[in-house]
């Protein structure tokens, strides 16, 4: 029986999950509810705890108290719980005696892809990671980036409702990323659950929610934007010839603190947009330029 906490939904749930290694605790009561139809994050630094969560989510590894459970809707039909999830690692689980074809042909047979459809699949996604021209070659004589997406195109190829990613996005060339993530979407749109643990800001700036963890505590749940906003005020930047006089103006005119920074002026405030057309509307022949510098995720994170 799942807690009433949590809502009654096809999702992945983390109940109070702790999981300890040699006596210290590297998961610390672990509470979240990922639903179907979602790109989440676990997002973090390297020693965090994120690739830890995210074997104890697929089943590859296991708490010590709590529990993960795997909760279905009433009136689901979508197959949700016998969906299998497909995991690709930091540590690739291919044969490198084999070449990159021979290794997703023997992954496509364990996973029971019809025989019919493996080739096509399996080409699909060797051209979607720019593996078509290595296809033929023994996964270990591959490089290190190359024996990667060989391990991303293992973990796609089944077409799971469940695709858990550990940290194998960030690392691709800017034009596979691209390709990947709009097929992530995609795929999550669809019906599916997709889970990305990583330390880039790039990548969780790209799903729906993230969960972001510190010394194996969960420290903040939410979307990307929410977490953005806690960041602080925007901050607005005005360039002028006469930058004494504009400034004077500002603090009058707007009743803030204006600072002389990075070459021009700089004050905080909640409304950007409001004080850029205050600022051009009153001063505009003073003022060379004028934008809103809103906090990123990376700032944001980095305050968290």
């Amino acid at each position: 029986m799942v807690s009433s906490e949590f809502e009654p939904s096809n999702s992945i749930i983390a109940d109070h999950v702790t999981r300890q290694v040699a006596g210290k605790s590297l998961l610390i009561g672990i509470t979240l509810q990922i639903f179907q139809g979602e790109v989440f994050g676990i997002v973090g630094r390297s020693g965090s705890g994120k690739s830890l969560l995210l074997r104890v989510l697929a089943g590859l590894d296991r708490a010590q108290s709590g529990r993960v459970v795997i909760q279905s809707a009433e009136d689901d039909e979508s197959g949700w719980m016998e969906a299998v999830p497909a995991i690709a690692l930091q540590r690739p689980g291919l044969v490198p005696e084999l070449s990159v074809q021979q290794n997703l042909l023997l992954y496509s047979r364990l996973w029971g892809i019809p025989r019919r459809g493996r080739s096509g699949r399996i080409a699909k996604y060797l051209e979607m990671l720019g593996l078509a021209e290595v296809r033929t070659r023994l996964v270990g004589k591959l490089s290190h980036g190359e024996a990667q997406r060989v391990e991303l195109a293992r973990a796609l190829l089944p077409e799971s409702l469940i695709l858990m990613i550990d940290g194998l996005t960030d690392t691709l060339p800017e034009d596979l990323r691209k390709s990947v993530w709009r097929h992530l979407q995609k795929r999550a749109r669809s019906g599916g659950v997709v889970i990305v643990a990583t330390s880039d800001a790039r990548e969780a700036e790209l799903c729906e929610r993230i969960g972001v963890l510190e010394a194996g505590r969960l420290v903040f749940v939410g979307a990307p934007e929410e977490l953005i906003r806690s960041a602080g005020p925007q901050m607005v930047v005005v360039q002028a010839v006469r930058a004494a006089i504009v400034r004077d103006k500002i603090r009058e005119r707007l009743g803030v603190v204006v600072r002389e920074r990075e070459g021009g002026l700089l004050f905080a405030t909640e409304d950007g947009e409001g004080a850029v057309n205050e600022i051009l509307g009153e001063l505009g022949s003073d003022v060379t330029a004028v934008y809103v510098r809103r906090p990123s995720l990376a700032d944001a994170l980095e305050k968290l």
